[in-house]
This record gives C-alpha cells, sequence and structure tokens, in this order.
C-alpha cells in the first residue's frame, strides 16, 4: 500500500529524533517527503523510502527539514531572571565561583540566540567569565555552524531593550555579530537532547535550558527526554522548559520554582529529605511544586473506580459541621505528594468555607483531570476561571485540558487570551 513507506519514514523519524509527525503537522511532513521524492527523481514513495534508509546524507537532510528553530534573544525574559536570582541566591550562600563555576546547558540550542542571551545575562548579573561555563548543543550541524558564527538580522532582538544588548553585539551588514567575547564564552557541539551521547558524559549543570522541544517529541521521547535531563541536572539545579512544553507529568515528576512564566523546575527532594509541615510556604499547587506529607492524617482509600471515588464538586448548598477542617496549604501538600484522594476530601472543605477560593477550585481541576475525571475537572476549572478569568496558569492549564478532550477551538480562544494577558502592561 501506499501508505506503508510513509508509516515506515515517519516511525523512523520518531525513532531517531523523538519527533511526532502529528506535532510537526502530517501533512506538512508528507508533503515535505513529497519534495524530496521529486527532488531526487524518485519514482514513488517506496523508492524514494529504500534511497532514504540507504543514504546518510538523505536521512541527515530529512532530519535537519524538520527541526524546529525558530529563536530570538531573551525569549521568555521570566527564565533569565529566574536564572540570575539563582546565582545570586548561589552566592550569597557562600559558593566559590572560581572554584566551582556556575555550569549551564542549553539544547537544543538552534542558531544560538538561547545560550548567547544566557551568557549576556550571566554577565549582566555580576560574574566574570572564568566564573560559569555554557555548553550548547543541538541536533541540526547546520544551526551549530550558524551559532558559532553568531551573526543575526534585526528581528532577533525583538522586544529587547537597546540599552541590555549594545554592549554585548556590533553592527554589520543586514544585521549585528554577537561580540567575540561573548561568543567565547559558549562552547557548541552536536547532539541530541532525548539520547544524548556527548553532553551526558560532562559535569552535572547547575541550570538546563531544554526550552519548547518537548511539545513536538512522542510520549515516549519526552519521557526520555526529561530522565536524560534530570540525570545530567547537578543537587538542586534548575531545569527550565517552555511555555509550550508544560505537561501534567511534569508536575507528578518535578518540583516548579520560580516565578510566573519561568517554566523553571528543580528535581523532587527524596523522602528523607522532606521537612515537615510545619513552615512550609503556601505555593500553588497548580504549578507542580512538591511539598511534604504530614505524616500523622490518613485517609481511607476505595477500590472503586477514580471518578467514583473522587467528588465531581464539593457540595457547596450547606456546610457540614460533623467534617474536619483543611486548609489549602494542606491540600496541596497531599495532591503534591501524590495523595490525590487525601487532597481532594481537604479540597472539599475548603471550598464548603469558601466557595469563591478560586486556586482552590483550580487545583480540584488539576486533580481531576490528572485521574481521569473529565468531567468534574472542567466543571472545576470552569469555576476558577469565573472567578480568576486574568490566571496565566490556570487559562493555560485548562487550554491544554481542552486540547486533549478535543475542544481545539475552544483551547485556541482560551490561549489567545492568555497571549492578551501576557502582552499587556503589568
Amino acid at each position: 500500500m501506499k501508505t506503508e513507506p510513509l508509516e515506515a519514514i515517519r516511525a523512523w523519524l520518531a525513532q531517531r529524533t523523538g519527533l511526532s509527525a502529528a506535532s510537526l503537522g502530517e501533512e506538512w511532513v508528507d508533503e515535505m517527503l513529497e519534495q524530496r521524492r521529486l527532488t531526487l527523481g524518485c519514482e514513488d514513495l517506496l523508492t524514494y523510502s529504500g534511497r532514504l534508509f540507504l543514504s546518510l546524507e538523505e536521512q541527515e537532510t530529512v532530519i535537519q527539514a524538520t527541526l524546529v528553530h525558530e529563536s530570538w534573544f531573551f525569549r521568555e525574559p521570566a527564565a533569565f531572571a529566574c536564572l540570575r536570582e539563582r546565582v545570586v541566591t548561589l552566592g550569597s550562600q557562600g559558593r566559590v565561583w572560581r572554584r566551582e563555576p556556575f555550569r549551564v546547558l542549553s539544547m537544543p540550542c538552534a542558531s544560538g540566540e538561547e545560550p548567547y542571551s544566557i551568557a549576556m545575562a550571566l554577565l549582566d548579573a555580576g560574574m566574570s567569565p572564568d566564573h560559569f561555563r555554557i555548553e550548547a548543543a543541538d541536533l541540526s550541524r547546520s544551526a551549530i555552524e550558524r551559532a558559532r558564527k553568531g551573526e543575526y538580522r534585526q528581528v532577533a532582538v525583538r522586544g529587547v531593550p537597546e540599552a541590555c544588548f549594545h554592549h554585548y553585539a556590533e553592527p554589520v551588514e543586514d544585521g549585528f555579530r554577537v561580540s567575540d567575547r561573548v561568543r567565547v564564552l559558549v562552547h557548541f557541539q552536536t547532539d541530541n537532547a532525548v539520547q544524548p551521547r556527548q553532553i551526558n558524559q560532562l559535569p552535572p549543570f547547575d541550570a538546563i535550558f531544554c526550552r519548547n522541544l518537548l511539545v513536538y517529541l512522542t510520549s515516549e521521547a519526552r519521557r526520555q527526554t526529561v530522565h536524560s535531563l534530570k540525570q545530567m541536572l547537578a543537587p538542586g539545579g534548575l531545569l527550565l522548559f517552555g511555555h509550550a512544553d508544560i505537561d501534567p507529568e511534569l508536575g507528578q515528576r518535578l518540583k516548579k520554582v520560580g516565578g510566573a512564566g519561568a517554566f523553571a523546575y528543580e528535581i523532587k527532594p527524596t523522602e528523607a529529605m522532606l521537612p515537615k509541615l510545619d513552615g512550609v510556604p503556601n505555593r500553588s499547587a497548580l504549578q507542580g511544586i512538591n511539598l511534604p506529607v504530614p505524616q500523622r492524617r490518613t485517609f481511607p482509600k476505595s477500590d472503586t473506580s477514580p471518578e467514583a471515588n473522587f467528588p465531581s464538586a464539593p457540595s457547596l448548598s450547606k456546610k457540614n459541621e460533623a467534617a474536619p477542617t483543611h486548609t489549602f496549604l494542606e491540600a496541596e501538600v497531599f495532591a503534591n505528594h501524590g495523595q490525590h484522594t487525601e487532597a481532594l476530601s481537604a479540597l472539599e472543605s475548603v471550598l464548603t468555607q469558601e466557595p469563591l477560593n478560586a486556586r482552590a477550585w483550580s487545583l480540584a481541576g488539576t486533580l481531576h483531570w490528572t485521574l481521569g475525571g473529565l468531567t468534574a475537572a472542567e466543571t472545576a476549572f470552569r469555576k476558577a476561571l469565573y472567578l480568576s478569568p486574568a490566571d496565566s496558569d490556570l487559562l493555560l492549564h485548562f487550554a491544554l485540558f481542552l486540547e486533549e478532550t478535543g475542544r481545539a477551538e475552544e483551547a485556541h480562544r482560551l490561549r489567545r487570551r492568555l497571549d492578551r494577558s501576557r502582552s499587556e502592561p503589568a
């Protein structure tokens, strides 16, 4: 059948790069392969597939064609603010940079905009060039070559104040070039974020930027990539993802840190390292923060299905005076340690007392979604959005929920609202 070689090529592409044809646009992938077939003069796709699988050069051409290299300097500024804050914190804790330089990885690094931005951000934070080490890797050899040259068009600095940039670049025809003193601070090489072969042999990193890649990967490749990144991270290090990479699984496996828009995570602490409940800061579980479980409280479990075991929405018609009173913080603690039954029980108590608590409704939506209670999740998300219509994290999570449940048009409207809220001045 005509589709057999096409499916074989898609499977090969996913295996080699982790890229999902569906995320790239299957029609676009099909058209690209058809163009390659015509370029090589192959009679049909079956003939072309044979040529592809026998030619390393053609494989490289196809892989390069599928990689997404859109980037610009200081893209998603909150991530760089989070990076600078981490450096300041470590410095205040007594870290000696000359003896233990701050190590950062950018992968995939595209054409170099991100790792050069990292270098500029660290210099702006007051660090000397010998205080840090920046590694950058991408699967595309041509992208690495462009990155090493450090030459860009003016559009690559969209939205960046000139005062933040002119010390680090010099004008050239049709654009600018990153100055030599910045370019020497970044070490570029070719490697694969899904299955790294060289970068993972280096010493651990204090911060790893892997932004807007997960969204293009298959589910298995996403899991493999996050696992690889965690293996390369130093204790207490930062993992920085992009706004398009938000995945419910990240919040289950990692601890969210940093401000809104940073999309920064740490590896969750082990059970032995978890502090007691007393003194735990009140952070939003919607952001995937991991908090300790209070050992003194237990809740009964049920053998029924998740949908039946979790209330679709807390009953707000009257207060249950006999029910124990819980706090939102306790609900966060249970949720972030995977005790979803206990978290929802606590939320029912919270929302009985505080029916206008948007954060509690958001967390309830996240928990129901995680456990397959889609109707209950949607009810909770809509209540939260009614109470807090400009919450960017909530808009993003609800949009992802709608996309997963097949309502792309409504999700698109929410993403447009999210874009408008981010562009509005604070």
